[in-house]
């Protein structure tokens, strides 16, 4: 693998950008950095003819193109197009600077492009097939979530729950409680059973609802509220069943048992 100063309007951007966020703040700083003292590391590109086709170092690149830089030191990899996208994703999961969307952007990349499976992918790097599984699921969100995301805003396991939800804009409310209150995955998971379990009396509009019908017409085997007897559509829960407004009405008494000590 050799080293060679190239011109930057030679290089390519990588056919699916790795790295699709970045903060500004984390931009600034990489071109403070890279003026004051320069390239500390290479960037990854393989040979195209007569271009190059970015591996790794995206953020590099564009912090040399903002510096206006005219050339960068680059690895030339001999490797073929294939090889270079899995180096790609390899490097950037090394150094931990993606998150699960933009790996599961890049695994629908090697599957169109490729023709590899998602066993493929698990084994090559080091994932269960869930893991693949789940992060391709990303890819089924609305933008708003995939988002959130990228942002780190909202962990990609609480996303994947909410995906559940087919209404966008009842996603979008159950996503504001589950942000609003710092849900983990088990807790995201339960609100969401809860959610479902309403089923058509969830409304068009993203409004959460119960039919209060008399207990005595609920269905057999439909669970209940705990609090109010509401029924739900039958699912299955492993801990107590409550309505949203009986959820709500609990965490608002909490919250205020809480601020009263």
């Amino acid at each position: 693998m050799k080293v060679k100063e190239t011109p930057l309007d030679q290089i390519l951007d990588p056919e699916v950008p790795v790295r699709t966020v970045a903060s500004e703040e984390a931009m600034e700083e990489l071109v403070s950095s890279m003026r004051e003292f320069g390239l500390l590391e290479p960037i990854m590109v393989i040979q195209e003819g007569e271009l190059y086709r970015l591996v790794a170092g995206h953020r590099r690149l564009m912090a040399a193109r903002s510096l206006g830089w005219k050339k960068i030191a680059c690895h030339v990899l001999n490797v073929d197009a294939q090889t270079g996208a899995l180096l790609s994703l390899e490097e950037n999961i090394k150094r931990e600077d993606i998150n699960p969307y933009e790996e599961a952007l890049y695994f629908l990349h090697l599957i169109k492009t490729y023709g590899m499976t998602q066993t493929d992918i698990a084994n090559k790097f080091g994932y269960s097939k869930q893991q693949v599984h789940n992060r391709m699921e990303l890819l089924k969100l609305d933008p708003t979530t995939i988002q959130l995301v990228q942002e780190k805003e909202l962990p990609f396991t609480q996303a994947i729950e909410l995906g559940r939800i087919g209404d966008v804009e009842v996603r979008a409310k159950v996503r504001a409680e589950v942000m609003g209150l710092n849900l983990n995955a088990l807790a995201t998971r339960t609100l969401v059973d809860q959610v479902i379990s309403l089923g058509p009396e969830i409304t068009a509009g993203g409004e959460v609802s119960i039919e209060h019908i008399p207990i005595e017409e609920a269905p057999v085997g439909a669970y209940r509220c705990a609090f109010c007897g509401a029924p739900g559509r039958d699912v299955v829960l492993k801990t107590l069943f409550s309505c949203n407004p009986c959820l709500k009405a609990l965490q608002q008494g909490m919250e205020e048992a809480a601020s009263a000590e």
